[in-house]
């Protein structure tokens, strides 16, 4: 009797138990790269912490330079927090919330945990800074909805019944929200002239086209009402220009690309870190007929390294007195100082206002109609 064998069934066999065993290695192969402790996330791993290193090494450098003028010019010790303002460290990093980025917006580390190391204090914590996922930003700003993250939020102040003015320009139509404090909603994409009671009401703005927030101008009058800035929201690529009046509270810097007008503010003092994000603008925004201004911060404009000019930036400031004398140190670029200070009170200027601004050579009606001429 002869016994045949089934070669086919034999190779079958043989085909699957290979599947079964290439299918093992694939899966270790992925475990060993994906998963917790795999080759991706330790080398992920790795450059966080190269990332770190580096972030605190210029850091350190900067604290250092900063240590070293203060001792030559007799000064106090200054402050480790007086690093995040810092241009040079500005120039690689930007200050989200309570985070410290780089210029992809990627987490690197907490400003809590930079300025220990700064002090010396051991009590670092090693976690990893929290990072929200893009699918689900977090607003940094309490109060702020998710949805808004990307807006222009004012919240408006009425003490008195007034008339708010939203001018839009017909060939830029922006998304406008104007939320009661009963929670009634108003929409519009065109402007607004209305007279409202007095209340609290929170107005949003997003750009309908590519010009986000064109043109915008919110007109209120600062003896009835106040606006605070809660939210500046996502901005495009290049320079925009709003107008906002009675503003009394800006919870940020400003945004690289956007160009704030401030007219007849309620505000007395202006933020020192307002410009921290104007490392790259040629031109920035004024503060027009602000007329509780008396000072002016002396490193408002230090990281404004490449400006070109600063014409009406104080205008019909009736009330402002004192420049400090290094205001415009660190913006050597310049070439327009036309009408600066004109229709302020200032009546002294300080010797090497413009010792740095070796370029500029426009300085009509600088100040005019103040006590000076």
């Amino acid at each position: 009797m002869k016994i045949y064998k089934n070669k086919n069934g034999i190779t079958l066999i043989a085909l699957v138990i290979t599947i079964v065993i290439t299918l093992l290695i694939s899966a270790i192969a992925i475990q060993l790269t994906l998963g917790e402790n795999g080759l991706l996330a330790k080398s992920t791993q790795a450059k966080i912490q190269q990332a770190k290193s580096e972030l605190y090494d210029i850091a350190k450098l900067e604290y250092l330079n900063l240590k070293t003028k203060a001792l030559e010019l007799g000064l106090s010790e200054p402050q480790a927090e007086s690093v995040l303002s810092e241009t040079n460290f500005l120039n690689k990093y930007s200050i989200v919330g309570d985070n410290i980025t780089n210029k992809k917006g990627e987490v690197i580390e907490t400003k809590e945990n930079l300025i220990k190391f700064l002090k010396g204090d051991s009590s670092i914590s090693h976690s990893q800074p929290y990072t929200p996922p893009a699918s689900t930003p977090t607003p940094s700003v309490p109060g702020l909805a998710v949805e808004d993250i990307d807006k222009l939020v004012l919240k408006l102040n009425i003490k008195t019944d007034t008339q708010l003015s939203i001018n839009i320009s017909n060939y830029n139509p922006i998304n406008t929200e104007i939320v009661s404090s009963d929670g009634s909603i108003e929409t519009t994409t065109t402007s607004v002239s209305k007279t409202y009671t007095a209340g609290t009401y929170t107005l949003k703005f997003r750009g309908s086209s590519s010009s986000h927030l064109f043109n915008l101008n919110v007109n209120v009058d600062s003896t009835k009402a106040s606006i605070d800035v809660i939210n500046w929201g996502k901005n495009p690529s290049y320079t925009t220009s709003i107008k906002l009046s009675a503003v009394d509270k800006i919870s940020s810097p400003e945004p690289k690309y956007l160009e704030v007008n401030y007219y007849d503010a309620v505000f007395s003092s202006i933020p020192e870190n307002l410009y921290a994000n104007k490392t790259d603008n040629l031109k920035l925004g004024s503060f027009n007929s602000c007329n509780n201004l008396t000072n002016i911060p002396e490193n408002l404009f230090k990281p404004c390294i490449n400006v070109k000019e600063f014409t009406n930036t104080f205008k019909d400031c009736k009330n402002l007195e004192n420049i400090p004398e290094n205001l415009f140190k660190y913006n050597t670029k310049v070439s327009s100082f036309s009408e600066t200070f004109i229709r302020t009170k200032v009546s002294n200027i300080p010797e090497n206002l413009f010792k740095y601004n070796t370029e500029a050579e426009d300085f009509s009606g600088l100040f005019a109609q103040t006590n000076i001429t």
